[in-house]
């Protein structure tokens, strides 16, 4: 259900919550295009996506949060052509995906 999710830029008050989702399970290649792959990496990988400038406009990292608990469910953003996410549950992930569909390059 994609209706309950809802997105935003990425910003610092975020971090907390992303390196919970990225440490969240064992597993590996959680987001390789920043640097993430067991999720033990995620902070430094974060900030260092969060300090750099080559981004461009409607390129911008966003955030994916479960609208009634207010949780972090997902990162994403476009690498070129390719919409690159790290997301849990189905629920988030389609919401994501839904942006590749619908063409949309930032979060609105």
């Amino acid at each position: 259900n994609v209706e309950i999710y809802s997105c935003e830029p990425l910003s610092p008050s975020h971090l907390p919550g992303l390196v919970l989702l990225f440490t969240s399970r064992m597993e590996r290649n959680k987001m390789t295009t920043i640097g993430v792959d067991t999720g033990l990496e995620a902070e430094e990988a974060l900030l260092r996506l969060m300090m750099v400038e080559r981004r461009k406009h409607g390129q911008e990292p966003f955030v994916v949060f479960h609208g009634p608990t207010k949780h972090i469910h997902g990162l994403a953003m476009w690498d070129n052509t390719t919409l690159a996410y790290y997301a849990i549950g189905a629920g988030a992930a389609n919401f994501i995906d839904s942006f590749k569909q619908d063409g949309r390059l930032e979060c609105a």
